[in-house]
């Protein structure tokens, strides 16, 4: 227990690394405690390259009609690693074709609303705990001001899950306040992988559970003397960033996670 307060004394918090705990409590104290190397996956590549064609564009380094070129040269460099052998379809041609057309074909759906901040790094306290993150766009219309995440996810699987993911954004938001003296009217969701957008209107009660959540969740974190892990197959063998360094992962990924 010593040992744990003592590695996360000085932490700057995150909603990831808060996250990962409540993911897999041993994935967590596997990175940020012991301190392993982590490894990355294919979907993950995949949605990073996304996020850095619209940094680009948003920041005004790319116009519109080079975003497919950007995409289609840079793939190769960008997405190394292989995705998961699927029984009904090729997700390595999958996910390249999707980019390719989503890019090829984008129609900026926030083009009426000013740009306020791109990858802005924010710093706030919650409780009495140091949190930081990255909000992918601010940006402000005749309405007010809204934060825009963009998602690989197609889509989520129901409620439930929407609002364990809108958390992060009901985090940011506490950094538009602070900033700007009102709260942002919505929150909205560029799920680019299905060319679908998702929005809520800001409620005052979710911001305030999802400040909570962070308390209760860290204060979890300080307590725990297990680490237990949360086993799922698929995450386990595919997604888990330090996987290698588990026993729960039969080590067939180690060679490509090792360096």
């Amino acid at each position: 227990m010593f040992a744990v307060e003592l590695a996360i004394e000085d932490f700057v918090w995150s909603f990831s690394r808060i996250n990962s705990y409540v993911t897999c409590p041993k994935m967590f104290f596997l990175q940020y405690i012991d301190k392993q190397p982590s490894c990355d996956n294919a979907f993950s590549q995949w949605g990073s390259f996304g996020h850095s064609i619209f940094e680009e564009y948003y920041k005004g380094n790319l116009a519109i009609y080079e975003l497919g070129g950007k995409y289609v040269d840079e793939y190769d460099k960008a997405v190394t690693l292989g995705f998961p052998h699927n029984a009904y379809v090729n997700l390595g041609r999958k996910y390249y074709n999707t980019g390719k057309d989503y890019f090829n074909n984008f129609d900026d759906p926030f083009c009426d609303s000013g740009i306020v901040a791109v990858e802005k790094e924010i710093r706030v306290k919650i409780g009495n705990y140091n949190f930081t993150g990255y909000i992918d766009l601010i940006l402000k219309d005749e309405t007010g001001f809204y934060i825009v995440d963009h998602k690989s996810h197609a889509k989520f699987k129901n409620k439930k899950e929407q609002d364990e993911y809108l958390r992060q954004l009901y985090l940011y938001a506490k950094y538009i306040f602070n900033t700007y003296g009102v709260y942002p009217y919505k929150l909205v969701f560029n799920m680019f992988r299905s060319n679908v957008i998702v929005e809520e209107k800001f409620d005052i009660n979710k911001y305030e559970k999802a400040q909570q959540w962070v308390v209760d969740t860290i204060d979890a974190i300080r307590k725990d003397e297990v680490f237990a892990p949360n086993t799922n197959e698929w995450f386990c063998e595919e997604l888990c960033g330090v996987r290698h360094s588990c026993e729960c992962h039969n080590n067939k990924g180690a060679d490509i996670c090792a360096d």
